[in-house]
């Protein structure tokens, strides 16, 4: 009589199937080990550098932005400053007046120039003497430096009045003597052209009195 075959017990089966995975275990050792520092490392590294380079490329567009801000402002100043240029009254570009030296005799023509080069160049009326007297000399500059010690000239006309009566004719040493004085020696035009040039001179004179004195002036024929 033959034996039945009995299928292998379960128990067996277990014990067999836990065998072969220790042994797939020890098999693998990459299984059982950590993780590789050096690889944890290296992408660590690399998320850093990307990020220093999103960051330099960010910073260069800013520069680039910046640069384009202050060509455009840059531009905006010149342009400004072109405006303003054009705007300035026009000259002659090589023009040049060099202020004019004095010496003594009549003022006259001295002060006419010195005026036209303080219009010509807007100087302050604070600038006025100072740069009046680096150009006189001899007697000129002698009466100015003794001037300048009795009193304090503030004013350009201060100077200018000192000038006409030291140096100039009788008519700046007292214009209302020399008003009075007038007489008529040549035609009835020059005669007015001189009484005008006089009267210029004076001040706080009535009307009638001007009157006056251009009457008895007068060559006896006329005003008979």
């Amino acid at each position: 009589m033959e034996k039945a075959d009995h299928p292998p017990h379960a128990g067996h089966q277990s014990s067999h199937q836990t065998q072969t995975d220790h042994s797939r275990r020890t098999e693998d050792p990459t299984a059982t080990m950590p993780p590789d520092p050096l690889a944890a490392i290296a992408a660590r590294l690399n998320a850093i550098n990307d990020l220093r380079e999103r960051f330099d490329a960010l910073e260069a567009r800013n520069d680039h932005r910046a640069h384009r801000r202050g060509k455009l402002q840059r531009f905006a100043d010149d342009s400004e400053d072109d405006s303003d240029y054009y705007r300035r009254p026009t000259r002659p570009p090589h023009a040049k007046i060099d202020f004019p030296k004095f010496e003594g005799g009549d003022p006259r023509g001295w002060l006419l120039k010195a005026d036209k080069f303080f219009r010509y160049y807007n100087t302050p009326e604070d600038d006025k003497i100072d740069l009046a007297s680096l150009y006189l000399e001899g007697d000129a500059l002698d009466f100015f430096s003794w001037l300048n010690s009795q009193r304090t000239l503030r004013h350009w006309q201060d100077l200018v009045k000192a000038l006409e009566e030291h140096f100039g004719p009788p008519e700046f040493l007292n214009p209302d003597e020399h008003l009075a004085l007038i007489r008529q020696t040549g035609k009835v035009q020059e005669y007015r052209q001189e009484w005008a040039r006089r009267v210029a001179r004076v001040s706080n004179w009535p009307e009638q009195c001007l009157l006056g004195v251009f009457l008895a002036s007068l060559n006896e024929s006329l005003r008979s």
